[in-house]
């Protein structure tokens, strides 16, 4: 799978969500603007670590949904949604949907992963940083 994160594709990316999510909808990622909150979310974090755009190309994001962690005395997991989002050159690109389980103790996960291109120009432009202090 690979669907283009963008406004023409709403229909398709929320089609795929339903898929995955089946009738569960409190813990979820429902429709199209909570996965173009993630790619904010990524876009946030490449540009917190001075990284142009055009190194972005290649960064990956999981993300799961689910929120906040529940109080201990509910004993249930939950269904959440577990998505995988690409960088391509200019846009970004979901590259995975499924479903998760998280418990009470558990809370939301989001990690970027980065190229060793990105990770080295964002070490460097960090030295930049602390040494100009």
């Amino acid at each position: 799978m690979k669907i283009k994160v963008c406004i023409t594709n709403k229909d398709k990316i929320e089609t795929e969500l339903k898929a995955v999510n089946g009738r569960a909808e409190s813990f979820t990622f429902t429709d199209y603007s909570d996965v173009e909150s993630i790619v904010a979310h990524a876009e946030y974090k490449l540009q917190l670590t001075n990284i142009p755009k055009h190194m972005r190309s290649g960064a990956t994001i999981s993300a799961d949904s689910g929120g906040y962690k529940l109080p201990r005395s509910y004993k249930y997991k939950r269904k959440v949604t577990h998505i995988t989002l690409y960088r391509g050159e200019r846009s970004w690109f979901i590259v995975g949907i499924s479903a998760a389980f998280l418990y009470p103790n558990e809370s939301m996960n989001s990690t970027l992963y980065m190229t060793q291109r990105q990770k080295s120009r964002a070490v460097s432009e960090f030295k930049k940083t602390l040494y100009s202090i």
